[in-house]
C-alpha cells in the first residue's frame, strides 16, 4: 500500500463502519485512478468530499436533505446577523472613548461582503464573505503582533460562524433575496442599538450581542407553526433553527462571574460557548436520530476519565495544590488500556478514595477542583467498559485545552501567571463537555442499564445545574427557545406517531414490524419501537440500534435468563442471526459495525449461553452441551452448525 492509498484510507473513517466494509476497496479504487501521476497526497477537494459523503451516510440520506435544506435557509439570515451586528459594534463600542482596536477592520469587511453579496452576480456573490472571514481571523494575530486591541473571541467565533453558513448557502437567486438580506442586515442593527438604548445605564453594551441573533432564531422557530399546521414537513426550519442558534448561543449574555477566590468554576463566557455547544449539537443528534451502537454509557466513562486526568494534569502543572493530589487521575488513565473492567474499576475507586483523603489535609486542591475530578470519576466507576484508549486521547486533549484556557487568561504569556484562582476556574469548566455527554449517554441507556444511568444522570446533571441554576435568570430571551422549539417538535411527532399506527393497523411495514418482534422482549414492546422508528422517519438500522436500549423483559425459563443476561449488543446480534435469520453482513450493517464485530458478537453470544447449566426445566440442548432453543420462536444454534441460521422449534413470534 503506497502512502497516497493509504491517507485515502485514512480519510474513510468518516464513513460507518458497515459502509466502509462494503465500499472501502471500491472508492479508494476510483480515487487512485482519478490520481494525477506522482500525487502523493490527496487534493484538498478530495478529502472535503470524503468527509462529507462519511458524514452523509452517517446522518442517513433523510437527515442529510434536510440539513442541506436548513443549510440553504439559515444562509442568508446569517449574512445578515453578522453585518447587522458588525455594523453595530463598530458605530457603538469602537465609538466609545477610550476604546480603540483592530476590530473596525473586521468589521468593515463584513459590511463590505454584504454590498457584495447585495451587488455581484450570484456566482461571485460568496467570495467578499469568504474574503470577510478571512480578515477576521488575520485581525487577532496582526493584534497580538501590533500590541493592539483585538475584538472579543467569542465575537470572532460568532462572525465566523455565520460566515461559515452564508458561504454554504445558497447564493442569491433574484432582487426579493437581495433586498430581504440587506433589509435584515439593517433591522439587526437598529435593533441592537435600540435594545442597548433602552437598557442604558442599568447594562453595559456587551449584553446586547445575543438578542438580535436569538430574535432571529426565534423568528424562523416561529416560522415552522405555518408549515406545521399545513402538514408540510418541518425539519428544514428546526435544522435552520440549531444552525442559527449555535454561534446565538456563543453570542449569550455574560450571565455571572467568570470565578471567584478557591478555584470556583464560574458561568462566564467559555461556559456559555462550551454548553451552548453541547446543548445544540444534543439537539442535532435527537433531529438525525444519530445513537451510538453500543456502548454508549462505557464510552462517556471513558470520556469522563480521560478529562479528569486531563484536568488533574493541568491544575498539577499550574501549582493549584500539593502535586500528588493529582497523580491517581493520571494513574488511572495510563493503567486503563491494559486493565479488565473489574481492574479499571478498582483503578478509579483508588482515585476517589485518594481523592477524598486530600480533601481531609490540610492546605490541600481547591475543594471545587477535588469535587469536580470526583462527579467525574463515578461516571467510568459505574460504566468501565469504554474505549481502552479513549481516556489517553481525552486526556491528552483536555490537557491541551486546558493550556490554552490558561495561557489566554494571563494574556497569551507561558510564565508570569497571577491569577491562579481566576484560571483554575476557567480550566475546570471544561468538564461540562464529558458531564454533558455523560448526561446525554445517560438519559438513552436508563432502561437497560437503569442504576448506572440514574447515578451518572444525577452527576452530570448536578455538576452542571450547579454551575449554571444561580444565574439562569440572566439568560432572558434565550430560555424562549425552550418552548418555542420544543412545541413543534412535539406536534409534529404526534402527528408522525399516529400515522404510524394507521399505517400499521392497514398492514403496511409488516417486515419492519417483524424485525421488532425478533429482537424485542415483547409483542407490545415490538409495536412500540415500530411506531416511534417510523415518526422519526427511520427505517431498520435505526430501529435496531433503539433496541439496545430496552430492557431484556422477564426470562420463561433458565435458558431465556442466560439469554436475557447478555449483553445488549450480544443478545441484539443473536436475536438477529437465529430469531430474524438475518446473515452476519446484514446483521453488521444493522448495528453500524464491521463483519467480523458482529461475527465476533454472535460468537460471544452463543457461547456465554451455551454456558448455562442444564437443570432440566424447559431447557433442552445438543449433545455437546449447547443449548438448542429458548421459549416459543427464540432460538440458539448447536455449537456444530454455527455457520448456519437454526430451525424455528416453534412458532413465530407475534
Amino acid at each position: 500500500m503506497d502512502g497516497l492509498e493509504r491517507r485515502y484510507r485514512q480519510l474513510l473513517v468518516a464513513y460507518p463502519a458497515g459502509y466502509r466494509q462494503r465500499r472501502a476497496d471500491e472508492i479508494v479504487g476510483t480515487l487512485l485512478d482519478a490520481a494525477a501521476p506522482g500525487q502523493r497526497r490527496p487534493s484538498l477537494a478530495d478529502a472535503a468530499d470524503l468527509v462529507a459523503g462519511g458524514l452523509r451516510q452517517r446522518l442517513g440520506p433523510g437527515a442529510a436533505a434536510d440539513l442541506a435544506a436548513g443549510r440553504a435557509l439559515a444562509g442568508p439570515v446569517a449574512l445578515a446577523l453578522a453585518a447587522g451586528l458588525s455594523g453595530f459594534l463598530w458605530l457603538t463600542v469602537e465609538g466609545a472613548p477610550g476604546h480603540v482596536t483592530l476590530a473596525p477592520a473586521a468589521f468593515a469587511a463584513w459590511l463590505l461582503a454584504l454590498a457584495g453579496w447585495v451587488a455581484l452576480p450570484g456566482r461571485y456573490a460568496r467570495w467578499p464573505v469568504a474574503v470577510a472571514m478571512a480578515v477576521t481571523v488575520l485581525v487577532l494575530p496582526v493584534a497580538v503582533l501590533a500590541g493592539a486591541g483585538r475584538p472579543p473571541l467569542w465575537v470572532v467565533l460568532g462572525l465566523l460562524a455565520f460566515g461559515a453558513l452564508a458561504v454554504a448557502g445558497p447564493p442569491p437567486d433574484s432582487a426579493t433575496a437581495r433586498a430581504a438580506v440587506l433589509t435584515g442586515a439593517l433591522a439587526t442593527a437598529a435593533l441592537s442599538k435600540a435594545l442597548l438604548t433602552a437598557q442604558l445605564p442599568v447594562t453595559r453594551w456587551s449584553t446586547a450581542y445575543y438578542h438580535p441573533a436569538i430574535g432571529a432564531v426565534v423568528g424562523l422557530a416561529a416560522a415552522a407553526v405555518p408549515a406545521l399546521l399545513r402538514g408540510r414537513p418541518v425539519r428544514l426550519w428546526l435544522w435552520a433553527v440549531l444552525l442559527l442558534a449555535l454561534p446565538g448561543g456563543w453570542l449569550g449574555p455574560r450571565t455571572g462571574p467568570v470565578a471567584v477566590a478557591g478555584t470556583r468554576p464560574g458561568f462566564g463566557r467559555l461556559a456559555e460557548v462550551l454548553l451552548a455547544t453541547c446543548v445544540v449539537l444534543a439537539a442535532m443528534a435527537a433531529l438525525t436520530g444519530v445513537r451510538a451502537v453500543a456502548g454508549g454509557l462505557d464510552r462517556a466513562g471513558a470520556m469522563a476519565l480521560g478529562c479528569a486526568a486531563g484536568l488533574a494534569g493541568s491544575l498539577w502543572w499550574m501549582g493549584q495544590g500539593r502535586p500528588w493530589a493529582y497523580a491517581a487521575w493520571l494513574g488511572a488513565a495510563l493503567a486503563y488500556p491494559v486493565l479488565p473492567a473489574i481492574g479499571r474499576r478498582l483503578a478509579v475507586a483508588a482515585a476517589l478514595g485518594l481523592t477524598a483523603t486530600v480533601a481531609l489535609a490540610p492546605a490541600g486542591p481547591p475543594w471545587s477542583a477535588l469535587v469536580t475530578l470526583a462527579l467525574l470519576g463515578t461516571v467510568p466507576l459505574l460504566a468501565p467498559a469504554g474505549g481502552a484508549w479513549y481516556p489517553l486521547g481525552v486526556a491528552v486533549t483536555t490537557a491541551a485545552a486546558g493550556a490554552v484556557v490558561a495561557a489566554y487568561d494571563n494574556g497569551w504569556r507561558l510564565t508570569g501567571w497571577h491569577a491562579f484562582a481566576h484560571t483554575g476556574g476557567l480550566v475546570l469548566t471544561l468538564a461540562i463537555v464529558p458531564f454533558a455527554v455523560a448526561v446525554v449517554a445517560a438519559v438513552r441507556a436508563v432502561r437497560s442499564r437503569r442504576f448506572a444511568a440514574v447515578a451518572t444522570l444525577l452527576a452530570g446533571t448536578g455538576w452542571i445545574g450547579a454551575l449554571t441554576l444561580p444565574h439562569l435568570g440572566a439568560w432572558g430571551p434565550v430560555l424562549i427557545l425552550v418552548p418555542l422549539g420544543a412545541v413543534p417538535l412535539a406536534v409534529r411527532a404526534g402527528r408522525a406517531r399516529a400515522a404510524a399506527r394507521r399505517a400499521l393497523d392497514t398492514g403496511r411495514h409488516a417486515g419492519l414490524l417483524a424485525l421488532a418482534r425478533a429482537v424485542c422482549p415483547d409483542p407490545r414492546t415490538a409495536r412500540r419501537l415500530t411506531v416511534a422508528t417510523l415518526a422519526r422517519g427511520g427505517q431498520r438500522a435505526e430501529l435496531v440500534r433503539a433496541a439496545l436500549d430496552l430492557p431484556p423483559g422477564p426470562a420463561g425459563d433458565p435458558l431465556c435468563a442466560a439469554v436475557h443476561a447478555l449483553p445488549p449488543e450480544e443478545r441484539v446480534a443473536l436475536h438477529l442471526r437465529y430469531r430474524a435469520e438475518l446473515p452476519v453482513p446484514e446483521i453488521a450493517a444493522l448495528l453500524g459495525c464491521s463483519a467480523a464485530t458482529a461475527r465476533g458478537l454472535v460468537d460471544r453470544a452463543r457461547h456465554g449461553v451455551a454456558r448455562m447449566p442444564r437443570d432440566g426445566r424447559g431447557l433442552s440442548s445438543t449433545g455437546d452441551g449447547v443449548p438448542a432453543r429458548c421459549g416459543a420462536g427464540a432460538v440458539v444454534p448447536d455449537a456444530r452448525a454455527a455457520g448456519q441460521p437454526a430451525h424455528r422449534a416453534g412458532p413465530p413470534p407475534r
